[in-house]
């Protein structure tokens, strides 16, 4: 269950989509309804996690202040997004995983909230500390992130690799028990401080003997 493993993953299911660009097209003249829809929309989002992580790699590459600076934008207007979209959903009667979707603004909704549960993921998972950091200050980000993992593995558009990584998330953030495997690379181990002890008294210096030469007595002066 290692984060290694999903870049992989991720770079050869795009790769598949790519190689069946050609049948996807040739579905869309010959099948009607819901499954060529799933499949041009899977094709599309895969193309945007591929760009999503080469962007959260970059992240990573940048010093401390710039990559908090830019966090701080990031997350807040990715859960604005998500906070959004979440009501606007709700208010739609959508219930994922049920309902039927057609393309139009609930379908853009779904792609929003899948995208940027995907990415926040992608975040929590490279730079835990400063994203655990950043949801547990704000309950209502916890709140949402929590929907937005929920909504997007119930909707069946998820590839095997982003189902993958929303399950490490979940495991992250303790919204279920960790697997015995589960390892993130990514977070530093904190050092144990040692329990205070009350100092060893001080050694005692040795004082070094000088050799005298020999006395002269009084009788000699």
């Amino acid at each position: 269950t290692k984060l290694i493993l999903l870049d992989s993953l991720l770079q050869e299911t795009a790769q598949m989509f790519s190689s069946l660009g050609i049948w996807s097209w040739l579905l869309m003249n010959l099948v009607t309804g819901q499954t060529t829809e799933v499949t041009n929309f899977q094709k599309l989002f895969m193309q945007k996690r591929i760009e999503q992580l080469a962007a959260v790699k970059n992240i990573l590459k940048l010093d401390e202040s710039k990559r908090k600076l830019l966090l701080d934008q990031i997350t807040s207007k990715l859960f604005q997004v998500l906070s959004t979209s979440r009501i606007d959903l709700e208010s739609s009667g959508y219930v994922a995983g049920l309902s039927t979707v057609t393309p139009g603004p609930v379908m853009e909704k779904i792609s929003l909230v899948m995208e940027n549960t995907c990415l926040a993921s992608d975040l929590l998972l490279r730079l835990p500390e400063e994203m655990a950091r950043r949801v547990e200050t704000n309950t209502n980000w916890g709140t949402v992130f929590k929907w937005a993992i929920g909504f997007s593995s119930e909707t069946g558009f998820l590839d095997d690799s982003s189902q993958k990584l929303l399950s490490l998330a979940s495991q992250e953030l303790g919204l279920v028990d960790r697997d015995p495997a589960y390892v993130n690379p990514y977070r530093q181990e904190k050092k144990q401080h040692k329990r205070f002890e009350e100092p060893p008294p001080p050694k005692k210096k040795e004082r070094k003997k000088i050799k005298r030469g020999p006395k002269m007595s009084h009788s000699e002066l």
